[in-house]
């Protein structure tokens, strides 16, 4: 393998980001990438401390993406059974671990890392349609892509046109409890649902709303994103039935499963 200090300054990078998710770096996170560079001929002290500045000063976060993402399928294959050897090295495998994982992994094409029970709990991007009389309907769409997840999510509520509701107060502390990586829980509802002669409040939503204006209509469940404020769905199990009992205990048990 050739690679340029700055590709492996961007390794690096990644390798710190997978140390930090599950809180402060541990002398064992590092243990995997200093394995990884002595592999190199001539690789010493010297040498891998100028890559960790590198990858701590002159790489940025996007142009880390763009190098892994451009490294050959041999590479990438290093790269992500280093990020897996990094994540399990202090013997713990967090969820938020796994979410930035993913994140990586979906970002930078990497091949799926050799990691027991990853990618188990994936599902496809889902989200949680809440009834106005607080049954609720699961909705997956292919892709998080919008103009498929749009059409789905107009269907779910009977609406031409969703506004997306955001950083209220309750959705501002549910997202903290949950602990979202470079995601917010938000609710898309039905923008002219208010104008609907048929339309009924929505009590789910008016709560989550907490401002004292009735949300009508049905709403959906969903993520957006904190870069770029793209609305995306859950993709774990696990991140699914959190989203629905974090939200429902917070609003005094109104969402019921259909039976």
């Amino acid at each position: 393998m050739n690679l340029t200090y700055e590709q492996l300054g961007a390794i690096f990078r990644l390798c710190v980001y997978m140390m930090q998710a599950d809180g402060g770096i541990t002398s064992k996170e590092v243990i995997p990438f200093r394995r990884f560079l002595y592999r190199f001929d001539g690789m010493d002290q010297e040498i891998l401390n100028e890559i960790m500045r590198v990858g701590q000063y002159e790489v940025t976060d996007e142009r880390a993406l763009q190098l892994i993402a451009g490294l050959d399928d041999d590479t990438k294959r290093e790269v992500a059974d280093l990020l897996a050897d990094t994540v399990v090295s202090d013997g713990q495998y967090s969820e938020k671990e796994e979410e930035l994982l993913d994140a990586l992994v979906e970002s930078c094409g990497l091949p799926a890392p050799v990691i027991e029970g990853y990618g188990e709990d994936k599902i496809p991007p889902t989200f949680i349609a809440v009834k106005t009389s607080g049954l609720i309907e699961i909705w997956q769409t292919e892709t998080n892509e919008w103009s498929e997840v749009e059409g789905a999510l107009c269907e779910a509520v009977g609406a031409e046109r969703l506004e997306v509701v955001r950083f209220t107060p309750i959705l501002n502390q549910l997202t903290e409890e949950l602990g979202l990586n470079g995601r917010h829980l938000v609710f898309l509802m039905d923008r002219n649902a208010a104008m609907k002669e048929d339309a009924c409040d929505n009590m789910t939503g008016t709560i989550l709303y907490g401002r004292g204006y009735e949300i009508m209509g049905d709403i959906v469940l969903a993520l957006e994103t904190d870069e770029g404020y793209d609305v995306v769905g859950m993709e774990s199990f696990k991140k699914e039935c959190a989203v629905f009992d974090a939200v429902n205990d917070a609003v005094g048990g109104l969402m019921r499963i259909p039976e």
